[in-house]
């Protein structure tokens, strides 16, 4: 478009009559042309630095991390319904601990599903092919931001967290719109999360906090029962 509005300028410029005339046509030639390239300038550095090069930092943290720690609060209406953490490592390995009482670890390299109750150390095993829903679908989320090809939309102004800045991007992927907190290295911060609801219910909202390449801390992604657990048959169900 910016060269089709040169060309158009060029054409008018050398219509005009009188050859006495050629300096100054030049001359506003020359200005106009600078003019329409400190035009392209202006429109094109907010785009190099906020656009597609600026999330895809914040995505190559979520495609490559050797841990990624994160803690949720389910909330509604203002008030938290729970708190949960999870870790997940580069083989996929995902550990989800519920308050103080229930721990689930997820392998998919030995293909096995455990779940730990601390309160009176009883443990259960499983494999996953036999479990009723898909135990990691809560991280579908991950892989829907690896994957994002759309337009992550620039959020105005920053936010402080844990005192760092943070710049928001908003995406919608599958009809869930995420809001994403990344430092200006754009490594993701935090994220929110909207659920549904209507009718002025502002429905279910979760909050994340992210930790990449924490310490782990030995045993804490294993799908063996721990040593004072009791393992327990799998209900029939």
């Amino acid at each position: 478009a910016v060269e089709r509005a040169q060309q158009r300028l060029m054409r008018r410029l050398q219509a005009r009559p009188g050859s006495t005339r050629r300096p100054v046509r030049a001359r506003w030639l020359t200005a106009a042309t600078a003019a329409v390239l400190a035009l392209v300038a202006v429109m094109a550095v907010p785009l190099l630095t906020d656009g597609g090069d600026a999330f895809a930092a914040v995505q190559g943290h979520f495609r490559d991390f050797r841990t990624l720690s994160m803690r949720i609060e389910q909330r509604i209406g203002g008030r938290t319904l729970q708190t949960s953490h999870m870790v997940v490592n580069a083989d996929g390995v995902l550990r989800t601990d519920v308050g103080e009482q229930l721990s689930v670890i997820v392998d998919p390299v030995r293909g096995r599903l455990l779940t730990l109750l601390h309160g009176p150390r009883r443990a259960m095993a499983m494999p996953l092919d036999q479990a009723a829903a898909s135990p990691d679908a809560a991280l579908d989320w991950l892989e829907q931001i690896r994957q994002f090809q759309g337009q992550a939309e620039r959020l105005p102004g920053t936010r402080n967290i844990d005192g760092r800045e943070a710049r928001g991007w908003a995406l919608e992927v599958e009809g869930t719109r995420l809001v994403l907190w990344a430092d200006a290295d754009g490594l993701p911060l935090a994220m929110d999360m909207a659920g549904g609801g209507g009718d002025g219910d502002v429905g279910l909202q979760l909050h994340y906090r992210f930790g990449f390449d924490a310490p782990v801390p030995a045993g804490h992604l294993s799908s063996e029962v721990p040593p004072g657990y009791t393992l327990a048959a799998p209900d029939r169900d």
